[in-house]
């Protein structure tokens, strides 16, 4: 079950940093 949580975990921090980054590349241009 830890794991799974880990990579749950993982998948919202990778979301978060491409939200992120879409963010920065909107503003960019």
């Amino acid at each position: 079950m830890g794991r799974v949580k880990l990579a749950t975990r993982q998948t919202g921090e990778v979301a978060t940093a491409l939200k992120i980054q879409r963010e920065t590349q909107f503003y960019t241009r």
